[in-house]
């Protein structure tokens, strides 16, 4: 017996969802950003940095404060389709901006 199974692409996938991506102006949130783009989605991107892709919305936040995140969250233009929380920082920085930022903050943010 064969069956067959009909599968989305990526890009198909993501045509027309509102994504907000942390991290977006940078690293693998940059990569991210600009594949969802051409994929067609609208991209709100949320990063201290202006992201280098011409993204739908850009909302300037510090995930080691909470009270940007609150601001951040009340920008977001619409409903989310989907979240992608990519920001990060290494773990060679201070401890408590990392456990702020990649752990706190991004929980926080969902």
């Amino acid at each position: 017996m064969r069956v067959s199974f009909c599968r989305m692409s990526q890009h198909e996938a993501y045509k027309g969802k509102r994504v907000v991506v942390t991290g977006a102006a940078s690293g693998i949130g940059q990569q991210t950003t600009e594949f969802l783009l051409a994929a067609g989605a609208k991209v709100i991107a949320l990063d201290r940095n202006a992201p280098k892709s011409k993204v739908d919305q850009y909302i300037s936040i510090d995930f080691t404060k909470p009270e940007s995140i609150t601001t951040a969250v009340k920008e977001i233009e619409g409903e989310i389709d989907v979240l992608l929380n990519i920001a990060g920082v290494p773990g060679t920085v201070d401890p408590d901006v990392v456990m702020r930022v990649n752990v706190l903050g991004l929980r926080m943010l969902t």
